[in-house]
């Protein structure tokens, strides 16, 4: 009898463990399914080009209220939701109130938040763009510093480090206390070399934060409560993927030259970024001569491929820049004011999914 109990409670024990064992999910792209969506029958934000506010590369968007905030070298900018620019928050310099080189920016109590990766501190404006506090990242005995600084639900930190060279073992995510600092290191996932990768999107929703590294058909989902990282979705290519013996003995400046050759530019699938997830839908873009954007269903498991295209010619598709639960955003090029800021187009979600 007692054997027969201790038996069950660890078959049960066994179950149990199992049912909190989540599977990295095989996603195959269909191909020959892949549908156009056409961005230019979206809502054009052309994004207001004068002096104060000449973007260049965006690095992340974050909508508050009825204005945008955008990121963009070393400038975080207000536009309107018509585009119409607003004002700069902050400014460069060397005080408290300015910064040097803004990697990302977040909205958090309606705090607009600009970690400045030079001075390794985080700056804390209001809404209207009046500077409020900041927090330093403090020095660490395993000199560990963010490239990219995340706000977490609990108010902590989660930090995508700067590479310490091929002779350490660097984490690739750590977790910085809300005063600056370091708590601990995501197990699971280490920097290989020196590339960055700005185009993280951490999901308020699930606490998750997905990832994925140059030439790799691997998504990770970093799980700051956990204290890990594991591998989320493995992107299956099929026949357009590079092979492991392609890959093999090639750093990351050697993978760019071999995809740059003109047959692998037709043929290869590569490049996975801007990966997002909510608690029911994945998404992420990736490189197959043009950008393509994928959704999948996490319920249902049920994947959807568009190639971003403009029918008119006049905007070439750059990334997915944000994502609502009404409405997704991408970033183009305006093909016909190359000198002007780039164009984000709004797309109402229900007509993509």
């Amino acid at each position: 009898f007692i054997f027969l109990i201790v038996f069950t409670s660890l078959l049960l024990s066994c179950r149990e463990g199992n049912d909190r064992k989540i599977p990295m999910e095989h996603i195959c792209i269909p191909f020959n399914q892949i549908m156009t969506l056409n961005v230019g029958e979206g809502e054009l934000i052309p994004l207001e080009t004068t002096d104060e506010s000449l973007v260049s590369y965006v690095t992340n968007v974050e909508i508050n209220g009825d204005e945008l905030i955008l990121s963009s070298g070393n400038s975080v900018l207000k536009f309107d939701t018509k585009g119409r620019y607003l004002s700069n928050i902050g400014a460069l310099g060397h005080s408290n109130r300015e910064y040097l080189d803004t990697r990302n920016m977040f909205i958090s109590e309606n705090h607009i938040c600009v970690f400045d990766w030079s001075s390794h501190k985080v700056n804390f404006y209001d809404a209207s763009g009046k500077y409020l506090s900041r927090i330093d990242i403090q020095p660490n005995d395993e000199d560990i510093y963010p490239s990219t600084l995340y706000k977490l639900n609990d108010g902590t930190f989660l930090s995508n480090n700067c590479y310490q060279g091929s002779d350490v073992s660097t984490p690739a995510f750590s977790v910085f206390s809300p005063s600056g600092e370091l708590l601990y290191h995501i197990k699971g996932l280490k920097k290989k070399d020196g590339t960055t990768h700005n185009e993280l999107r951490y999901s308020t929703s699930t606490n998750t934060l997905l990832y994925a590294e140059a030439f790799c058909d691997t998504i990770y989902r970093v799980l700051p409560n956990e204290m890990k990282a594991v591998k989320a979705y493995y992107i299956d290519f099929g026949e357009h993927k590079f092979t492991e013996e392609e890959k093999s003995g090639k750093d990351f400046v050697d993978m760019c030259a071999y995809s740059n050759i003109e047959n692998n530019i037709k043929t290869k699938a590569s490049t996975i970024y801007c990966c997002y997830e909510t608690v029911d839908k994945m998404m992420f873009v990736f490189v197959y001569q043009k950008i393509h954007f994928v959704i999948y269903d996490k319920n249902k498991h049920s994947i959807r491929v568009y190639r971003l295209e403009d029918k008119s010619n006049r905007l070439n598709p750059l990334l997915f820049a944000k994502y609502t639960d009404e409405e997704v955003f991408f970033l183009c090029e305006d093909l016909e004011n190359i000198n002007n800021n780039p164009v984000l187009v709004k797309m109402p979600y229900k007509t993509i999914f």
